[in-house]
């Protein structure tokens, strides 16, 4: 059966216009596992994954996307993504260089390399004439989309916060919007020359022969990564200031031929680094030790009486996580009720939850992930709407993380997260909203 990536209507693309569509023009298919860090979106364009949890493309494409990992999205060996909300940048009519989105997933996709965004002195290979790849899903010129592939073309010259790239019957086309554009940067220290996302497509030749117009992203970091909430700059701070993390190693150098297979993963042994193209590498000092993590907003047992109208109860949960031994946290997870909250992520300070609880005894948690992978859960607290606490309610804020001894308390019963919306469209500058349903209230779709 047909994925439903490829049965929705191709997006209305400025590039796309052509009655008879192609897709990358003059480029070939990628073998299993090729390029897997660029997804298909929606059946209608392309995207790339620049961190496990987030994805960016073209704004043109539209919001809540559906992501799939896979060579062939029309009936090939796939990994489909939920996301937990799409945003796009919202730029006035007509304004040039702005064409960015991106996708939170749902889950962190941990088994695919990343490449990381050229910023900084890296800028400095973007010259007339040098060699870039870029990837795509667009459609052939027999219609057929939703197929993966590459090709290598030249860039020509940035113009209004774009990219000028391809052209002489070498381009991008209907179902790439989105997709990425590839430049390899040396390595001064002798290394292999290891692969940096660049651009985003974006507009051009309606023929889809003549160039593309294609969005940079260092341009967009600014918005991109405040928006989403992650380090998406793992070399450098958002303003391009070299700054490694331990992120900014094992760095890709061949994604074309990587390892593996969808829906299990792929993976690729061509890695260099650490980085070290605009300043000294990361410092590896091993960190081993969990970061700490407590629920600080309710810190103590707390009850709440819902909004009459709405029947919830909205309420900001705030979490303090740090890692003063190690190298920084990752992602701090919303937990509810002894279960991982979907969607309920947040990788910058400050961790915070905008939430809409309904009737009902909660236990709040949190798990905070450092960059080394070490985990680390809060002490619970309890919250209840509607209801009194539980005699003899105790938190245990003085128990090791982790620990619930005490708590006596009556959860909500069958708390289904499927049940559980978060609701991207309502988030906040500074909260993550969360909608909280429960298995004694009605079902949502």
């Amino acid at each position: 059966m047909p994925s439903p990536v490829v049965t929705a209507v191709v997006a209305a693309l400025p590039l796309a216009s052509s009655p008879d569509p192609a897709g990358i023009v003059g480029g070939t298919e990628v073998p299993a596992c090729g390029w897997p860090n660029v997804v298909a979106l929606g059946g209608a364009c392309t995207g790339t994954l620049v961190h496990p949890r987030v994805v960016i493309y073209a704004a043109h494409c539209g919001g809540g996307q559906e992501v799939v990992f896979a060579e062939n999205a029309v009936d090939g060996p796939m990994r489909s993504v939920p996301t937990t909300y799409c945003k796009q940048f919202p730029r006035e009519e007509g304004q040039l260089g702005r064409d960015f989105a991106y996708c939170v997933l749902a889950e962190p996709q941990l088994d695919v390399p990343i490449v990381p965004p050229l910023m900084g002195c890296e800028l400095d290979q973007l010259v007339e004439g040098t060699e870039v790849v870029v990837v795509g899903f667009g459609f052939d010129e027999d219609g057929v989309g939703g197929i993966k592939r590459e090709l290598t073309t030249t860039f020509h010259y940035i113009e209004n916060d774009e990219a000028f790239i391809g052209g002489d019957g070498l381009d991008a086309c209907q179902g790439d919007s989105g997709g990425p554009a590839f430049v390899k940067v040396p390595d001064p220290g002798g290394g292999p020359d290891t692969w940096r996302l660049f651009g985003i497509v974006s507009h051009g030749d309606p023929q889809c022969l003549e160039g593309t117009f294609y969005g940079l992203v260092h341009v967009g970091m600014e918005w991109f990564e405040p928006e989403a909430d992650f380090d998406l700059t793992p070399c450098t701070d958002v303003d391009g200031a070299w700054n490694p993390g331990p992120r900014c190693t094992d760095l890709p150098y061949d994604l074309a031929d990587a390892q593996g297979q969808w829906p299990q993963g792929c993976s690729t042994d061509a890695l260099a680094g650490p980085g070290q193209t605009c300043g000294p590498p990361f410092g590896f000092e091993p960190d081993t030790d969990p970061p700490l993590v407590a629920v600080s907003s309710p810190a103590e047992p707390l009850r709440l009486e819902s909004d009459p109208a709405q029947g919830v109860a909205p309420f900001l949960v705030e979490i303090d996580a740090s890692d003063p031994e190690g190298w920084g946290i990752d992602e701090v997870l919303l937990v509810i009720d002894g279960e991982l909250v979907p969607g309920g992520a947040d990788g910058r300070p400050p961790y915070e939850f905008a939430a809409n609880f309904p009737p009902g005894t909660f236990s709040l948690s949190a798990v905070a992930v450092d960059l080394a992978g070490n985990r680390a859960e809060a002490p619970a607290v309890l919250l209840a709407v509607d209801e009194e606490l539980p005699e003899g309610t105790t938190t245990s804020a003085q128990d090791e993380p982790g620990a619930q001894e005490g708590c006596g308390c009556r959860h909500v019963a069958g708390s289904a997260w499927p049940l559980l919306l978060v609701l991207g469209a309502a988030r906040r500058r500074r909260g993550r909203a969360i909608g909280v349903g429960s298995a004694r209230r009605r079902r949502r779709a």
